[in-house]
């Protein structure tokens, strides 16, 4: 007899839901349960992956394989003990719902193939837990959907100690690992990584050979299939170093977390590419620009500072709010349509930019919200911020941070809200603007029934005239 709680149950489903892929309608691979002198372990496994449970113990030995539907029925969020027993040709699953005693009985699989799972190699590397979040971050990067080239998988390049994942648009690369092989091994993307069962501050051992790539956090060992026939995008070229940017955006943390809360809500005139204009001309602006409407909405990052040459690109908003979140305060910029670079200490994260004909111009009646207080040096004076600033040499640009500032009353006073206030605003205007664009709607809709309506009685009394009286 093996017992199980029904909280681990839980665990173990979604664990295994996540490493192999499985829908939640899917019926899913047999489980493989253990139980001996070394403890209990719950295996499962898929052409692509494999993953393992074990906690360590003395139990009884047991051992058979069942549907993997049985966790799915037995789970629940509390501790209580489930026993499974073998009888016969069926294993019998016991547990109380509440009050209410459940008995449940599932057909004993075929085990034979249980000496095929993966083995764990003798060699494992031991990492901190920034492994774990870097290979979410890296499977975040990746396109599920791509065909061409390994978009869909990630990188793990042992010499160097680092992770790379694009999906054709965006590029993140991350170093200062330890990988216990040479070359390089692709893996499918997983989103097994973003469990919550697997903690942050848990340590994690790596290792490969030359069928799988192995990972080992705290309870869990998981197996991942290298991808042989697979090829991975050369990456290298868009690695360009932020020193030899001719424009540099230094972003404070409260600008950060201003735009973050609020980019999402700026008006869009396409929803594919999702483009916003960031305008680092004197000041740092991000607009956005409804399709109806001419007049844009900006946001203005009052403690941000630009260093070298002005300019404006076009970018997809998900992007730049990624490299915030992230947790990139410096973006460096090579041209209106060259990919921007954004780089600390172990990580690079690129991407690439709109066409800059798409770029929102600015507007004299523009809708303008400010982040937190100004910065307190004071504006560049109006010399610096012509042309003739733009032909000085690199040397001077680089030198010269400049600050922005708010000449008019109206910014001023926007300056003293806060982020959310600000971000609050934001939304009641478009609240105003969506009410009034459905009034508009409404009245549109009620003159249509009275044109019908009167179409329809001038018809009536043209049939009168035809009648004889």
């Amino acid at each position: 007899m093996i017992t199980i709680t029904r909280r681990q149950a839980r665990e173990i489903r979604a664990v295994f839901r996540r490493a192999l892929g499985i829908s939640s309608r899917s019926a899913g691979p047999p489980l493989r349960i253990k139980a001996g002198p070394e403890g209990l372990s719950v295996r499962c496994r898929s052409s692509m992956a494999a993953v393992e449970f074990r906690q360590a113990g003395d139990l009884p030995q047991a051992q058979f394989a069942v549907p993997f539907g049985l966790l799915s029925d037995i789970e629940g969020g509390r501790p209580e003990p489930v026993t499974l027993e073998q009888d016969g040709d069926q294993v019998v699953a016991r547990w109380n719902n509440g009050q209410v005693p459940q008995i449940h009985r599932y057909d004993v699989g075929d085990d034979d193939d249980a000496a095929e799972f993966p083995t764990v190699p003798e060699k494992l590397a031991e990492n901190d837990p920034r492994l774990l979040a870097a290979l979410r971050s890296a499977c975040e990067t990746t396109d599920k959907e791509a065909t061409r080239y390994a978009l869909g998988c990630v990188q793990l390049r042992g010499d160097e100690g680092r992770i790379a994942a694009t999906d054709g648009s965006q590029l993140l690369v991350q170093a200062g690992f330890e990988f216990p092989w040479e070359g390089e091994r692709l893996i499918p993307r997983s989103t097994v990584f973003a469990s919550r069962e697997f903690s942050n501050s848990e340590q994690a051992a790596i290792g490969a050979d030359d069928e799988w790539v192995i990972l080992r956090v705290g309870l869990w060992t998981l197996w991942f299939a290298v991808e042989r026939e697979a090829r991975f995008p050369q990456i290298d070229d868009h690695l360009r170093n932020p020193a030899d940017a001719p424009t540099t955006l230094r972003l404070t943390d409260a600008d950060a977390d201003f735009l973050q809360q609020t980019i999402k809500q700026l008006p869009v005139d396409d929803s594919f590419n999702d483009p916003v204009t960031v305008d680092l001309k004197g000041e740092v602006v991000v607009r956005g620009r409804a399709a109806e409407k001419a007049v844009p909405t900006e946001l203005v990052l009052s403690n941000s500072t630009v260093v070298g040459e002005f300019l404006r690109f076009n970018t997809n908003r998900k992007f730049l709010a990624r490299a915030l979140k992230l947790g990139f305060r410096e973006i460096s910029l090579f041209g209106p349509e060259a990919p921007v670079v954004c780089r600390d200490t172990h990580r690079d994260y690129v991407w690439m930019v709109l066409d800059a004909k798409g770029a929102i111009a600015t507007h004299p009646d523009a809708v303008r919200i400010v982040s937190g207080a100004a910065a307190t040096s004071p504006p560049p004076p109006p010399a610096e911020r012509n042309e003739t600033t733009m032909s000085k040499t690199p040397s001077d640009r680089n030198d010269r941070s400049r600050t922005n500032g708010n000449t008019t009353s109206k910014q001023a006073a926007t300056t003293e809200e806060s982020p959310l206030q600000q971000a609050e605003a934001l939304q009641q205007t478009l609240q105003q603007a969506l009410s009034q664009t459905r009034a508009l709607a409404t009245t549109l809709r009620k003159r249509k029934k009275q044109s019908q309506l009167m179409k329809s009685t001038l018809a009536s009394l043209r049939k009168l005239q035809t009648v004889d009286v």
